[in-house]
């Protein structure tokens, strides 16, 4: 057995783009990544970004030590070094040309197994989609047919990428192409696929997003299921909506792990700008979030201009949102811009630093967040985290994240807000005594604890033993056989199997290869070859049971990981009907 431990690859294409102070997504892949490396150590721990349709190293970029050289080439924007590996994937058109181009090279006996393995591949994939969309239309719910995945005679990897490996993807994927190839590393190169569901609010609340998204990540997410090993969640919420999606779509149901996300804020202030400090100096309430409508920035709006008609605005603290523009907000900064009633109460802030947030939240009078609808929620524990009190929606996960510390309401009542922030502006008494219980009572979750429970996740995922069924019909060729279906039949001599090429892990293996019809005279060799069928690895002869079923079992042991396994069979005599191939790794 290879000694070699199984590499844990983190896909920080998010976050190694980005240009802006770290938000959401960004900040929990970032949080994510320098805590699995510290806990995973840089020996089994590596970085790969998605360029130019294919997987590349990046490394932290060493410390200049001259700055005499003239003709090297400027180092990346984000300090970090690529370093291309891992595997080419071909757009859509030039992997069309490719293999094309590759049909052409060969002689018509070797090409007929070459496109029969491509026509059936199509019509499992076709096959599998009318399946589930038909289980959907039963249901009531709507289903997209996936994206086609990339075509399993792919170039084989380079050598970084190995069988066994665990590639974790927990950024903005749906904005890349690579998810799509997700289901083709775990099934042709042996690799663990670690996704993350945030929330589905495309899905669920489509009238909050841009155009047709709604439509694209229902897809999205059926796609992702049957492409991860495991797929983190960020709350029991978004947890229980993935699992009602792929229930009613008919997808895979995809192993999860609900994670906490950490809450802990930058204590520094060190670097706060004369306009913050200014603006701070003044009594002001919080909303930290991206000016969208699905974060309800309008009901705060409202009950501001309910209290100012109602001739409490002297009594009231200004507004902060802090949080860049998004889709279908312009109209509502418009009416704040223009209201009379609520003139120089509603401040907006971007790009601010974190220690400018931290900042921020310290010094505000207390918290607001009115969300129509979180994956988790995050400003909310980071407000209670530094012991605010906090007014906040009661809907989606927010519950999660606030327990019994927060006053909940209606995020559709415009009186009910205006009301709870005119009480806690007033009554320095009721504040006081909501701090104090926060302060008490309040658990911080700290990203390492994030980390950790990742760490774990990973480390089960790792000693999962490999498991496979392979569809003869669909995912081997053959020479002498014909397709019925999932199985191949042959009555001649030849080889009527032989597949499917696809890498697996180091470890001890059963083959169970299943025969249900096969005649009386039947003789057949079974093998497993692998480094292009030069390396055997086990072989054995058909075994006829009673009742007309048969088979063979063979075991076999692989001292390091291959990226070519092969199950062949030799059919000498009779007729005979293979049905399935089961691969289990041993304990």
């Amino acid at each position: 057995m290879s000694s070699k431990q199984p590499t844990v690859w983190m896909n920080v294409t998010t976050s190694h783009n980005w240009q802006r102070p770290a938000v959401g997504v960004v900040r929990v892949e970032k949080e994510l990544t320098e805590g699995l490396e510290r806990l995973i150590g840089s020996a089994g721990f590596k970085r790969c970004v998605w360029r130019e349709n294919r997987f590349v190293e990046v490394h932290l970029a060493a410390p200049a030590v001259s700055q005499t050289a003239v003709s090297a080439p400027p180092p990346p924007t984000s300090a970090l070094d690529e370093t291309p590996l891992l595997f080419p994937l071909l757009p859509k058109k030039a992997a069309l040309a490719a293999m094309a181009q590759a049909a052409l090279s060969l002689t018509p006996a070797r090409l007929r197994p070459f496109a029969n393995r491509a026509l059936l591949s199509a019509k499992f994939r076709l096959g599998r989609y009318l399946q589930n969309r038909a289980r959907a239309t039963a249901s009531g719910t709507a289903v997209y047919a996936p994206a086609p995945a990339h075509h399993e005679s792919q170039p084989i990897p380079g050598v970084e990428f190995k069988a066994g490996d665990i590639l974790v993807s927990v950024g903005l994927d749906w904005d890349h192409p690579y998810w799509r190839s997700f289901a083709m590393l775990r099934k042709v190169y042996g690799l663990k696929v670690v996704t993350c569901c945030y929330d589905l609010i495309p899905v669920l609340y489509p009238q909050y997003c841009v155009s047709d998204v709604a439509k694209r990540f229902t897809g999205y997410f059926i796609d992702v299921a049957e492409g991860s090993d495991l797929t983190l969640c960020i709350s029991k919420q978004s947890e229980r909506d993935l699992k009602n999606l792929l229930s009613d779509v008919g997808g895979v149901d995809v192993p999860t792990h609900i994670f906490p996300l950490g809450d802990n804020v930058i204590a520094s202030e060190s670097k706060v700008s004369p306009a913050i400090a200014q603006l701070t100096a003044a009594p002001y309430v919080l909303f930290v979030s991206t000016i969208e409508r699905r974060k309800n920035h309008e009901v705060l709006y409202r009950a501001y201009h309910l209290l100012c008609a109602r001739g409490f605005k002297d009594q009231l603290p200004k507004l902060v949102f802090v949080g860049m523009p998004g889709w279908g907000v312009s109209e509502l900064l418009k009416d704040i811009e223009l209201d009379p009633l609520t003139q120089g109460m509603i401040v907006q802030l971007n790009h601010v630093s974190d220690s400018e947030l931290a900042h921020l939240y310290k010094h505000s009078e207390f918290f607001l967040f009115p969300s129509l609808y979180e994956g988790w929620g995050l400003p909310v524990g980071e407000a209670l985290a530094l012991g605010k009190a906090v007014l906040c929606s009661d809907r989606g996960s927010l519950p999660e994240v606030g327990g019994d510390l927060v006053t909940y309401l209606d995020p559709w009542v415009p009186e009910a807000w205006a009301d709870e922030i005119l009480r806690l502006s007033t009554d320095k008494a009721a504040l006081a005594m909501t701090e104090a219980n926060v302060r008490a009572n309040y658990k911080i979750r700290e990203w390492k604890d994030s980390c950790s429970s990742v760490h774990i996740a990973l480390q089960s995922l790792q000693q999962r033993l490999f498991s496979q069924m392979l569809s003869p019909g669909y995912d081997m060729q053959t020479e002498i056989g014909q397709h019925a279906g999932s199985a191949l039949i042959g009555d001649k001599s030849g080889w009527l199997m032989r597949g499917p090429q696809r890498a697996i892990p180091a470890g001890t293996y059963q083959v169970r290869i299943d025969c249900n019809d096969y005649s009386s005279d039947v003789a057949a060799i079974f093998s497993v070859v692998s480094g292009s069928s030069t390396i055997e690895h086990a072989v054995g002869d058909m075994e006829v049971g009673n009742g007309g079923d048969g088979g063979v079992t063979l075991h076999f042991t692989l001292s390091e990981a291959v990226h070519d396994i092969e199950f062949r069979c030799w059919l000498s005599s009779g007729r005979l009907s293979i049905n399935n191939v089961v691969i289990d790794q041993a304990a």
